[in-house]
Formats: C-alpha cells, sequence, structure tokens
C-alpha cells in the first residue's frame, strides 16, 4: 500500500532519501578540497592583495604554473603554492578597492606574538620576494606527480620541496585557500587611501 500525500504537504522520508546522496557528495567535496585532494576554483576579484610576513616556515611545499580568471573574463598568471603546513609570524595582509570616495584599504594584520598557523594552505601569487632556503628541493617534475596542497596538470611544470623557509617574505597574490587558518592576535582595519603592507 502505498502512503499518499496531500495537496501541500512534503514527503521526507522521499525527500531524504534524494538528498542524502547530494550531501554526502558534496561533504566529499568540500573534504577533499580541505586536504588538498581538490583543488578549490572559484573566479577571482578584480584586485590582487599582498602579503607580508618576518618569517614563512613550511613543509610539503609544492608549486606551479597556473592561470586565475576573474569573474570580468580577465586571466591572470599564477604559481599556485602549497604547504601542507605553515607558520607565518607578524603578517600583514592589505586589498586596495577602487570606490566612489577614493581608495579604501582593508588591512590585516596577525601573529605579532604567536605565528599564524595554516594547514593544506595554498597561495596562488604573481611576485614574490624574500630569502628563502629549500630542504630536499625537486625543480622540473611532473606537476601532476606531487604530493601535498597544489597538484598541477599532467605534463605541467612543478617544484617542491620537503621544507621551506623565507625571511622576508612579500609576495601580491590573487587567492588564497586553507584547510584551516588560525590567526593569533587578528587586528582588521579598513581607512581611506592607499595603506599598504608594502
Amino acid at each position: 500500500m502505498t502512503a499518499q500525500v496531500g495537496a501541500g504537504k512534503v514527503a521526507w522520508r522521499r525527500y531524504a532519501m534524494i538528498l542524502a546522496p547530494s550531501l554526502v557528495l558534496a561533504g566529499g567535496v568540500v573534504a577533499l578540497t580541505g586536504q588538498g585532494a581538490l583543488a578549490a576554483s572559484f573566479a577571482v576579484s578584480g584586485n590582487s592583495f599582498k602579503l607580508s610576513a618576518d618569517a614563512l616556515d613550511g613543509t610539503g611545499f609544492t608549486s606551479y604554473t597556473s592561470v586565475d580568471s576573474s569573474a570580468d573574463g580577465s586571466d591572470h598568471p599564477v604559481t599556485p603554492s602549497g604547504f601542507e603546513e605553515a607558520f607565518l609570524k607578524n603578517i600583514c595582509q592589505s586589498v586596495v578597492s577602487k570606490t566612489p570616495f577614493g581608495d579604501v584599504t582593508m588591512r590585516l594584520t596577525a601573529g605579532a606574538k604567536e605565528p599564524v598557523k595554516a594547514t593544506n594552505l595554498v597561495a596562488d601569487f604573481d611576485q614574490l620576494s624574500g630569502d628563502i632556503v629549500f630542504t630536499d628541493y625537486q625543480s622540473g617534475i611532473d606537476a601532476s606527480t606531487m604530493k601535498g596542497a597544489a597538484k598541477g596538470p599532467q605534463g605541467g611544470w612543478g617544484q617542491q620541496a620537503a621544507k621551506i623557509h623565507i625571511d622576508n617574505l612579500k609576495q601580491r597574490t590573487w587567492a588564497t585557500t586553507a584547510g584551516s587558518f588560525a590567526l593569533q592576535g587578528l587586528s582588521i582595519d579598513v581607512a581611506f587611501g592607499k595603506e599598504e603592507c608594502f
């Protein structure tokens, strides 16, 4: 005997049976993205942002070349660089936005006392400077064979290292994703004008 559902009512059991596989699939995608098994894909904003840090210590470093696309159709060549785990001392992140009232800068600082910690961190940057030391470094490997938070396409150029240390880090970035991001001593300020980190 089949249960009848009246007008305006919902067959919750049937609804749950249809919804459950979708939730499991969505949860799996989120989990894999957080673990670095899948790249997070989204249209970047038209603004890059700047990030500086006194020092970065990372493990499971991987990097390759790619292109980020904005919603307006413009493309930005980038180097997605991943870290299984990263610690950053005294970070500053700034982004300048054009508004009808002039430039507005949002500036974030953290990690002055306790380092910022991130897991499965991927930063898509197009400019980077600093003093860098690699440990167990490999360059020119197939980007699809790398293990870590950033994994590129088959046949693409890649580089990786067991560990990386950077002093006086300065980079211009278009997108950042992370499985987790713990910011100690966080402060966010918004002001008129250009008040960039560097």
